[in-house]
């Protein structure tokens, strides 16, 4: 065998490397893809577990109101009632569920919020009367 007819098979033969290569990366993308899948569908049934999401919606959406009561009464990072009911929508899915689809929690706007969080508000509260907050300082 000859220099070149050497070459030829480490070839062919890193080509099958490869080849194997490849496939194992795809089989292990689908198996880490279904076990992603089945993690979420667990977290889901995890939540629909915690005893707060077997109230029926109404009572809590009363939760959640008192929970959007005045900030000086309560420990919140966000000054406004939008910030305060944005940061509830990143509990979980269910609570982020449960709000965007209750529009009079969406009526408060405070013009202190900031203008995409004050237009997703108005959206959403599906034409009920708003409440606007805020003072505008008089210009001298």
């Amino acid at each position: 065998m000859g220099y070149r007819e050497d070459t030829r098979i480490d070839s062919a033969m890193l080509a099958q490397v490869d080849n194997y290569a490849g496939a194992i990366k795809s089989t292990l993308d689908a198996v880490q893809g279904h076990l992603l899948r089945r993690m979420s569908a667990l977290h889901t049934e995890h939540n629909r577990m915690i005893p707060l999401h077997q109230l029926p919606i109404e009572i809590f959406v009363q939760i959640i109101t008192g929970a959007l009561e005045d900030f000086r009464t309560r420990g919140w990072s966000s000054r406004t009632h939008l910030g305060r009911l944005v940061t509830l929508c990143r509990v979980c899915k269910r609570w982020r569920d449960v709000i965007k689809s209750t529009p009079s929690l969406w009526t408060t706007i405070d013009i202190l919020d900031p203008a995409a969080i004050t237009s997703t508000a108005i959206s959403l509260s599906a034409h009920h009367p708003l409440n606007i907050l805020g003072t505008l300082s008089p210009s001298p």
